[in-house]
């Protein structure tokens, strides 16, 4: 059966290869490029609100292998867990994909937690803020590393449109990675327009509102994956975000009465 309408899509997930072995992959280029967009923003930001005793560049490097680290424990210990027992070699090739977010998000607050006791110069809140901002559009090019590694697809359309991982099949699929890509991308773009506009605001803001509105969109994304159901018709992903909203509702919450108060 023909799809005219869909995308057929099957690129090779190495970009370019140099002197033979050494190869580039797309997932590891989205990667470098996370990280230099990181040292850019915390840069920028260090500099704009005049944090001049803390080297940016440790920070970003500090949390950008935690969330490495925690996004592939993450992938081990929350989804495929009896696979790497079997197969324990496997956890580093990191290269292949496999990184969980959540487990992205716990290494990260570990990893800031333990920065704000190194320097200080800057506080816990303080920095988890200004890291919650930059996350997001390393988030966004990762995502679209899963998209060239033709992983982490959608459900089938039901119809002529979609994106075809031949991959895999010959269905039109919801390309859910670019689904979350460009949301990832807008939620930076109006964080970052808060972030320059807002004259003030109470540290952990952007915190809890990266908990609350990034994972909510994550929550409701996965409806178009082919995850299974875990209970009560969320799959273990959603229920692993269920507490990431909560907390960050609640964080906000807190922090409004908190600039009410301070009014009264």
């Amino acid at each position: 059966m023909g799809y005219l309408a869909a995308i057929t899509w099957n690129p090779d997930p190495v970009a370019f290869e140099l002197f033979g072995p050494l190869a580039f992959t797309w997932y590891g280029l989205t990667w470098s490029l996370s990280m230099l967009v990181g040292y850019y923003l915390a840069t920028w930001m260090f500099t704009r609100e005049k944090i001049d005793a803390v080297d940016p560049s440790n920070v970003v490097t500090t949390i950008f292998l935690s969330c490495l680290v925690g996004a592939r424990l993450g992938q081990v210990i929350f989804y495929d867990l009896d696979y790497f027992v079997e197969y324990p070699s496997e956890i580093f090739k990191v290269w292949n994909g496999g990184l969980a977010s959540h487990g992205a998000v716990i290494a990260a607050i570990l990893s800031v937690y333990y920065l704000s006791k190194k320097y200080a110069k800057i506080n816990f809140l303080w920095l988890v803020d200004r890291m919650a901002i930059i996350v997001l559009a390393a988030g966004s090019f990762i995502r679209f590393g899963n998209f060239m590694n033709s992983e982490l697809y959608g459900t089938p359309t039901g119809s002529d449109y979609g994106v075809i991982f031949t991959m895999h099949d010959s269905i039109p699929r919801h390309p859910v990675q670019l689904y979350e890509s460009v949301w990832l991308m807008v939620c930076f773009l109006s964080f970052m327009v808060l972030y320059t506009r807002l004259k003030a605001w109470k540290d952990g803001f952007f915190a809890c509102l990266f908990l609350s509105v990034v994972f909510t969109g994550r929550l409701l994304l996965e409806f178009m994956k082919e995850s299974p159901d875990l209970a009560l018709g969320l799959s273990r992903t959603q229920w692993l975000s269920v507490p990431m909203i909560l907390i960050g509702l609640g964080g906000l919450i807190y922090l409004n009465r908190k600039e009410i108060h301070a009014q009264d």
